[in-house]
């Protein structure tokens, strides 16, 4: 599975989603697992106008799939 995040509001142009995260798991059909998948503020930095590394505060949407064509999970959180 793939995590990906992008932020909604930022004050440069960026990527719709970026890759934060990825584990490979093996399911036989039908099976479910729980992933954990931990957000460290680094993975939330933009490089702004200044050149500086930032979080820049907005929403962000987190999207978990299969692959970036491939999204089965969606979920918002807020950073102030």
């Amino acid at each position: 599975m793939q995590l990906y995040l992008s932020p909604e509001v930022t004050s440069i142009v960026y990527y719709d989603s970026v890759l934060r995260g990825f584990e490979r798991v093996g399911l036989k059909s039908g099976e479910k697992k729980r992933l954990h998948f931990s957000l460290k503020p680094e993975d939330l930095m933009i490089l702004n106008r200044e050149m500086q590394w930032v979080v820049e505060p907005g929403p962000f949407e987190v999207m978990i799939g299969a692959s970036s064509e491939d999204i089965r999970l969606r979920g918002k959180f807020n950073i102030r």
